[in-house]
């Protein structure tokens, strides 16, 4: 997949929806999903973009086939240029979660995000339907790797949290 008609920009990162035959890609401040058998210049099937998805920086992206959902990781991207130190104390990443099919300029319906959940970086997103776990590492900052619910909304710490010291 690949040409002008894909949209792609800044594609680093993708999932795989198997149940649903679709690969979700970040692009920046957005997700395009296309077909999973898609193959040249083909356009994608679903945009997720606008100023009411809240999405910047763009992170990493996951499916919860089992919920229907699409749970897309946001986050500073500069963290480069500070200091370890001044990393630690820094938040401002965030869990977005949206319907699987939500296309275009929607709201998520659930937002994670503030101190509390100590996101500033996600580096890993990966959900565990059985269970409706958010799994994530804190790439930059405190690093960790941290659990939410599908169903957790605001500045909530994460339910699990394993760091250790640096």
């Amino acid at each position: 997949i690949q040409g002008p008609h894909t949209q792609m920009v800044g594609s680093d990162r993708l999932e795989v929806d198997p149940i649903h035959d679709e690969i979700l890609v970040q692009d920046k401040n957005r997700v395009l999903v296309f077909p999973r058998t898609g193959n040249g210049d083909v356009a994608p099937i679903r945009v997720l973009e606008g100023p009411d998805t809240q999405l910047d920086k763009v992170s990493a992206v996951a499916v919860d086939t089992v919920h229907d959902l699409l749970v897309v990781s946001i986050g500073h991207m500069g963290a480069a240029m500070a200091t370890r130190e001044s990393l630690r104390n820094l938040t401002g990443g965030s869990l977005l979660i949206f319907h699987r099919t939500d296309s275009g300029n929607v709201k998520p319906m659930a937002v994670i995000g503030g101190p509390h959940t100590g996101l500033f970086l996600v580096g890993q997103l990966q959900v565990y339907p059985p269970k409706g776990w958010i799994i994530i590492t804190n790439a930059r900052g405190d690093a960790f790797i941290g659990a939410w619910s599908i169903h957790d909304s605001g500045d909530v710490p994460p339910r699990w949290k394993i760091s250790g010291s640096r």
